[in-house]
């Protein structure tokens, strides 16, 4: 639709809404939004394919097996989510978000550096992969459909063409005034005109910044709890990644990691936690963990398997 300049979100004309005309925006009302979701979407797909690394390696090096494998490669399960995580890519560049992009881009670096610094039992091939994201799905044909548009956004932004840095500064007092408690959830947008400086003419219903606006609403008794579940969530999934040797713990830890990096940066300059899909989604995410902990993986010759794979680690 962006390309052919007929532009519509759920079936309404984007016409009527100027400000998302060329940018991708999905079901949703606001690019920023779909950008967040994507950025989970692609956590999730990434801890997938890693899970198909994982349990495709095997030792066998004669030829038929190499037919084999190559085939697989092109044809298979692997290729179909490969094609799916590019379109997931284009989409992402082409929502034109800044804080979307920049928080895939740093929680795709963060958690690939913590991937291969402790995972136990990590494929080869995960290093090839990893960069193949940033390099091909980004760089290269993120620059064919859209990237120079972000990079713009990018030079741009000021404190002179930006009003969210107004819109904190007018939520502070807010915060002094509710900090133990809050106002409760969803009355940010009923409180904030009383506190709304002369600056900001817009209306606004949200702080565009979930962490300021968590605190408002739910006060430091909320706000702590929240925190105290994402970084449990963080910990038990860094925790498996150094004990658990299962393919399939091992990439959806990662997906875990780099979905809930990923909403916390960009959380910073937007409010996808107010958004229905995108916070349904993160918590999910942040239930992974939880579940690979809980999770019977032993399978019938998995510790024979494990014992070969040390054997061979030891004569390599």
């Amino acid at each position: 639709m962006i390309l052919t300049g007929i532009e519509y979100s759920f079936f309404i004309s984007k016409s009527e809404i100027q400000s998302t005309i060329g940018s991708a925006t999905g079901t949703f009302a606001n690019r920023d939004h779909l950008a967040g979701y994507l950025e989970m979407a692609l956590a999730l797909g990434i801890g997938l394919m890693l899970t198909m690394l994982s349990n495709s390696r095997n030792f066998i090096l004669n030829w038929k097996q190499r037919i084999r494998e190559i085939s697989e490669l092109l044809l298979g399960s692997k290729a179909r989510l490969r094609i799916i995580l590019i379109l997931l890519c284009l989409g992402l560049v082409l929502t034109h978000s800044r804080g979307g992009n920049i928080s895939f881009f740093i929680s795709l670096g963060v958690t690939g550096i913590l991937f291969l610094a402790i995972a136990r039992n990590k494929p080869r091939a995960t290093t090839i992969f990893l960069s193949s994201l940033l390099i091909l799905d980004i760089v290269v044909i993120g620059s064919l459909v859209g990237a120079s548009e972000v990079i713009n956004r990018l030079a741009e932004t000021s404190t002179q063409t930006e009003t969210r840095d107004d819109a904190y500064l007018a939520t502070y007092p807010m915060l002094k005034d509710y900090f133990i408690t809050g106002i409760g959830a969803g009355n940010y947008f009923n409180v904030f005109p009383s506190y709304k400086t002369p600056l900001l003419n817009e209306y606004w219903r949200h702080s565009h910044n979930d962490y300021l606006e968590i605190m408002v609403e739910q006060g430091i008794i909320g706000f702590s709890l929240l925190a105290g579940v994402v970084l449990f969530s963080i910990f038990t999934a860094i925790q498996l990644l150094r004990t658990r040797r299962n393919p399939f713990v091992l990439g959806m830890c990662f997906a875990s990691l780099m979905g809930t990096f990923s909403l916390l940066i960009h959380s910073a300059v937007d409010f996808n936690l107010q958004i229905l899909a995108n916070s349904s989604v993160f918590m999910i995410i942040l239930a992974i963990p939880f579940i690979c902990h809980n999770l019977n993986y032993k399978q019938k010759g998995s510790r024979r398997s494990s014992m070969k794979i040390d054997h061979y680690h030891r004569h390599e």
